[in-house]
């Protein structure tokens, strides 16, 4: 079990409850939820064909008139504030982001390095970064209708220059 998972549950009482799975086929029946949360980038982590999977996977547990929030990096402002290198510390513990943006994909490639006391791990990720056309039309083509767009939790009205792009989709 994932160490974030692990802790959640550990933390919570009965409710809400928490799963481990592949959100390119859910563990739940068709029109379970009136509501399908994707939180903090949990999107765009696969290829475009699958992301189109799980567009479509969420679609199928909705319930009619569901809402789906997508809660993305916006792709127009972060090409804006880009930065070469990231660095976060937290006490003597280090991330150290490299991510390169390739705008014909809309894939930015980010090498990663952890460093926790003497130990270093390295690794590669890659992420599709969407505008709010290409969500659009994504979840337009999959049954789905942008309802309200924020550019963060705040309720900030979105704009190119958001740094997030919280959309809330209604199914059809």
């Amino acid at each position: 079990m994932f160490g974030f998972l692990k802790r959640a549950r550990e933390n919570s009482n009965k409710f809400p409850f928490y799963i481990q799975g592949d959100m390119r086929e859910l563990p739940f029946g068709d029109k379970s939820f009136s509501t399908v949360l994707f939180l903090f980038t949990s999107f765009g982590l696969l290829s475009e064909e699958e992301n189109l999977s799980v567009i479509k996977e969420v679609i199928r547990v909705l319930k009619p008139k569901g809402v789906f929030c997508l809660d993305i990096l916006n792709r127009d402002s972060f090409i804006k504030y880009y930065l070469p290198c990231m660095v976060v510390e937290r006490e003597d513990n280090f991330m150290i982001d490299f991510p390169s943006f390739e705008p014909k994909s809309g894939f930015v490639k980010t090498r990663r390095i952890m460093i926790k006391g003497e130990e270093r791990k390295e690794t590669t990720f890659y992420l599709r970064l969407y505008n709010l056309t290409e969500v659009n039309s994504l979840l337009k083509s999959s049954g789905m209708e942008i309802k309200e767009v924020y550019g963060n939790w705040d309720g900030e009205i979105f704009s190119p220059f958001s740094r997030r792009m919280i959309i809330f989709a209604q199914k059809n």
